[in-house]
């Protein structure tokens, strides 16, 4: 990062990648929203209130909805049963194998 080398502060916006809370790397940015852990922390601690038992992720494809849904499993453990994951391609939802398969059941 070139603000670095001048060591300029940078405010990110919309970035809450969790590389970004990495100080060493990162010395003079700063965000404004919170980081995809602390995002999928407030999402499990919903998931824990309400004891719901079995769960489904929607996430973007790329490093945000991957990075999120992947902070969900790690902090969810075993509390709760992720059912279904599926990823938004293009602003298109992308159906799971399974999904087509019920749809010609019916």
């Amino acid at each position: 990062n070139i603000l670095q080398l001048f060591e300029m502060p940078q405010i990110g916006y919309s970035s809450t990648a969790k590389q970004l809370s990495d100080k060493e790397k990162f010395k003079y940015f700063s965000r404004v929203i919170a980081s995809d852990t602390q995002q999928a922390q407030a999402i499990v601690d919903i998931i824990r209130q309400f004891k719901w038992s079995y769960v489904a992720t929607i996430g973007t494809e790329g490093d945000y909805g991957r990075g999120g849904v992947g902070a969900i499993r790690r902090l969810l453990n075993k509390d709760a049963c992720i059912g279904a994951d599926l990823t938004m391609v293009s602003a298109q939802l992308v159906r799971p194998s399974w999904f087509a398969r019920s749809e010609s059941i019916v």
